[in-house]
């Protein structure tokens, strides 16, 4: 072969490798503008080299109007630019870091400043011209909200839309906590409506539901906002009430949702019930746990129930109209 041919031959290699790349780049293009997450490519400083169309439909800038500008200027909260402007340089002198390569959650702003939860991941990729950065991100705003009301669904009593038990759990937990750090006092109450079976037997699931309704209402009436009242489930609740430190200060409680249920409940249908209640009360005043209030508690209810024995289920807690 004469140096005329090797150097044709060379230079139909050299066009032929050139077509290759401009293809594989106009695939790679194809790919980036119809990828549905937005896909943002950062040099080293974390200035904005490539910018798809899901980027622009999710901030809101044009790539045109980002090119060159810096990513975490343009996006983050103030508070948090400098704080990831530092990992994103961390990463590219270390080449290794947590954020490469793992998902997380995190606070951005659309144009006009506009909130927005994302998740992002960012990939460490070399170049003959240094370090860049890929990342990978989509809005989860609607998936986060769909999880906290499945969460709120959870956490709620259907009927009546108080917390349930695990609900109070949880609370009660945080309480402790906070009552064993500050040294302060609480207070659970476990109450069980007297009487439930018979407005269920003798006027029906819809005036027991009804009953079970009222009955919260009017317990609810007597806490104060910082109270929690959950239904434990069936004829039973609850009630977290801090700062309640003696036996005295509970029965004062105790004493005042008893006169709130005093006043007859009308059901409609003239049906006319009394709602009575059988309360118990524990304390916490510096040991113990959840557990043991809540049976602390529900011993007491069960011994102000026994108690009580001699009154008549039907007639003093049933009336109709």
């Amino acid at each position: 072969m004469t140096p005329v041919d090797q150097i044709s031959k060379l230079q139909a290699d050299l066009q032929e490798s050139r077509i290759r790349m401009e293809a594989s780049e106009a695939r790679l293009r194809t790919l980036l503008e119809n990828a549905t997450d937005s896909v943002i490519s950062l040099d080293e400083a974390g200035a904005i080299k490539a910018w798809n169309s899901a980027a622009t439909s999710l901030f809101g800038w044009t790539f045109k109007e980002v090119k060159g500008q810096d990513f975490f200027s343009l996006v983050l909260p103030p508070a948090a630019i400098e704080e990831h402007r530092l990992i994103l340089l961390r990463a590219s002198q270390a080449r290794d870091h947590d954020l490469i390569g793992q998902r997380i959650e995190m606070h951005a702003l659309r144009r006009q400043e506009a909130p927005i939860l994302v998740e992002l991941c960012c990939s460490g990729v070399p170049t003959p011209l240094g370090l860049e950065f890929l990342v990978v991100c989509h809005d989860i705003g609607d998936r986060k909200r769909l999880e906290q009301r499945l969460r709120d669904m959870a956490m709620r009593d259907v009927l009546t839309g108080l917390p349930n038990r695990a609900a109070f759990i949880e609370e009660a937990d945080r309480a402790l906590s906070r009552a064993q750090r500050h040294v302060h006092s609480l207070a659970v109450l476990h109450m069980d409506l007297d009487g439930f079976k018979q407005i269920n037997d003798v006027h029906g699931h819809e005036a027991g539901d009804q009953a079970l309704k009222a009955f919260a209402w009017r317990v609810q009436s007597c806490l104060r906002r910082s109270d929690m009242l959950a239904r434990m489930g069936a004829d039973e609740f609850l009630v977290l009430a801090g700062g309640i430190g003696t036996e005295a200060e509970a029965q004062a409680l105790v004493g005042k949702i008893h006169a709130a249920l005093a006043p007859p409940e009308d059901l409609g249908n003239l049906t006319t019930v009394c709602l009575r209640a059988s309360i118990g009360a524990a304390l916490y005043t510096g040991t113990g746990n959840t557990g043991l209030l809540l049976k602390e508690a529900a011993a007491a209810m069960y011994r102000e129930k026994q108690s009580r024995m001699h009154l008549p289920e039907d007639g003093s807690s049933v009336m109709s109209g």
